[in-house]
């Protein structure tokens, strides 16, 4: 189940790029992902399906894994070619929005920090 990876990569027991195969696998390909604390919006979708992010009491480096599935699950929605690939507002200067260039550079951290 989704919700068991989910869990497994905010627990460290998998890497956010391995989540984002198998949730990918496991709802049929993933169409979205937003992440906006402003709004308390964390989410990875499909077309009939909304998969929220386990946020609620998370740790720092809990947190972290999960910024990082949410930013790799908006990669795979573009690999998918969905026409709405989602959000992602990761900080100031870092966001799909209005901040692309700082959003391209951690998506390209994090994909070299787990392709190891």
């Amino acid at each position: 189940m989704a919700t068991q990876t989910l869990k497994a990569v905010r627990q460290g027991k998998l890497s956010p790029l391995e989540a984002t195969d198998l949730v990918d696998q496991e709802i049929g390909g993933i169409t979205g992902a937003i992440w906006n604390p402003g709004a308390g919006n964390y989410k990875i979708l499909n077309h009939n399906q909304i998969l929220n992010l386990p946020t609620r009491g998370a740790n720092k480096k809990q947190l972290e894994r999960l910024k990082e599935l949410a930013t790799l699950a908006y990669r795979k929605a573009q690999e998918n070619h969905s026409l709405r690939p989602g959000e992602i507002h990761l900080e100031k200067g870092c966001s799909t929005k209005h901040y692309k260039q700082g959003f391209e550079n951690y998506l390209e951290a994090t994909l070299a920090k787990y392709q190891n």
